[in-house]
């Protein structure tokens, strides 16, 4: 998790435009009616991914009994969720309550994410479908001249869904876990005679529409400072950028590369160092927060030149050579 201060504190509703901000404001309209008859007359078939003919699935809920007051306190306390009656939450076309799940994946060795099962609410809503991301592997489209080099930089946002606050619309169909034990309901004030369940206040990150608001976010903020031109875009299916510079957002990634004259590469200006200056202060003034340990080139606190070797969006790319590919350990 980020730290606490940093929970919940980018508000989409701050940056997206238009029908984007009007559909994030309005969740209570996200299921859809004739998905919920097709759920409700085939409940019991079993869950199909991406088939009508399935009914809803079962929250995947990995906490132990024995720790669930605990974890309901630890998120609690980092304000990543709060508490709501059940009469007041949504329900499923057959009439139960509709409660989501925590479980956690392996991310690096020690290190996990935790995911919020939100397939109940997925199955009922028509996916916005406004992420539009860049693919490593685009950059082998882009053909170096001569004597030309790439140079890169970056930065990661720092636990960038719990950072994104949603919108109280939805919030009744954000609930997860078991219902809230006396012992919880009596420290935070709540009646225990009235069942309560905790509610998500972030972006939770399994939710269907998460994706494409922190995409579009992200976007936002980084275009409000000009630091995201939507002529060094780079975005999958799109033609590839054909300036001295180039640049992808991919939910919580920022990438920059420079195409310079390789006697160059290790100048300390260009137009890749003006976009990541304008990023950089972009982030400061939205309090966004950045994992100094996974910043490279300009970014990186105190680097004055670009990296030549970088991976970008999970491809590798060795900048004097001019060559991209996955990365060497995954082929050995």
């Amino acid at each position: 998790f980020p730290p606490v201060e940093y929970i919940a504190s980018v508000d989409p509703m701050n940056h997206l435009k238009g029908r984007r901000r009007q559909a994030f404001a309005n969740q209570d309209l996200l299921p859809i009616e004739q998905r919920r008859a097709e759920l409700l007359a085939n409940d019991g078939l079993g869950y199909v991914k991406n088939s009508t003919c399935g009914g809803y699935p079962i929250a995947c809920h990995r906490v132990d009994r024995r720790d669930e007051d605990k974890m309901q306190i630890m998120l609690r306390e980092k304000n990543i969720v709060s508490f709501m009656r059940e009469d007041q939450l949504a329900r499923k076309a057959t009439g139960d309550l509709l409660v989501h799940g925590w479980f956690m994946v392996e991310d690096a060795p020690n290190k996990f994410r935790l995911i919020f099962d939100a397939r109940g609410a997925n199955v009922e809503e028509e996916p916005w479908g406004w992420a539009k991301l860049p693919l490593g592997t685009q950059l082998c489209k882009r053909r170096l001249k001569r004597g030309e080099c790439f140079r890169g930089s970056g930065s990661d946002i720092c636990g960038y869904f719990w950072t994104l606050k949603d919108h109280e619309s939805g919030a009744c169909r954000r609930a997860v876990g078991r219902r809230v034990s006396k012992k919880v309901s009596e420290l935070y004030g709540i009646d225990p005679d009235i069942p309560h369940r905790q509610i998500l206040n972030t972006v939770g990150m399994g939710r269907q529409k998460s994706v494409c608001v922190a995409q579009a976010t992200h976007e936002e903020i980084l275009k409000s400072f000009g630091a995201f031109p939507e002529e060094s875009a780079l975005i999958y299916r799109s033609p590839i950028p054909r300036g001295p510079v180039m640049q992808g957002v991919y939910l919580d990634d920022l990438c920059v590369i420079g195409i310079v004259p390789i006697g160059q590469v290790n100048s300390t200006c260009g137009s890749d160092k003006d976009l990541i200056d304008k990023a950089m202060h972009a982030y400061e003034q939205s309090k966004v927060p950045l994992s100094e340990s996974k910043a490279f080139g300009f970014a990186r606190a105190g680097s004055s030149v670009a990296d030549t070797n970088f991976v970008a969006w999970g491809t590798e790319v060795s900048g004097i050579k001019g060559v991209v590919g996955s990365p060497l350990v995954k082929r050995q």
